[in-house]
């Protein structure tokens, strides 16, 4: 099982992302499993984000990911008429 720690490089988008909502309390200890789980919440909902389905990896006992792409200014606006 993979562990996100303080000095793990893979939880910085996690705190930058609530430091940036202005939900990230400086003082108290990370909550990592809360900060994980509110990020993918807003990439899922998030119209900016488009799940790219043949690059996923599902349905193993470990090693599972879904795999996103940040979209194009152009192709938010597109999506959204």
């Amino acid at each position: 099982m993979f562990l996100l720690t303080e000095n793990s490089v893979h939880h910085c988008h996690l705190q930058e992302w609530a430091k940036h909502r202005g939900s990230y309390d400086e003082q108290a200890p990370p909550n990592w499993p809360k900060l994980k789980s509110n990020f993918r919440s807003v990439i899922s909902k998030s119209n900016d984000f488009e799940e790219t389905k043949d690059y996923h990896v599902l349905k193993k006992q470990t090693g599972n990911y879904k795999v996103y792409r940040l979209l194009s200014p152009s192709e938010v606006k597109g999506s959204l008429l």
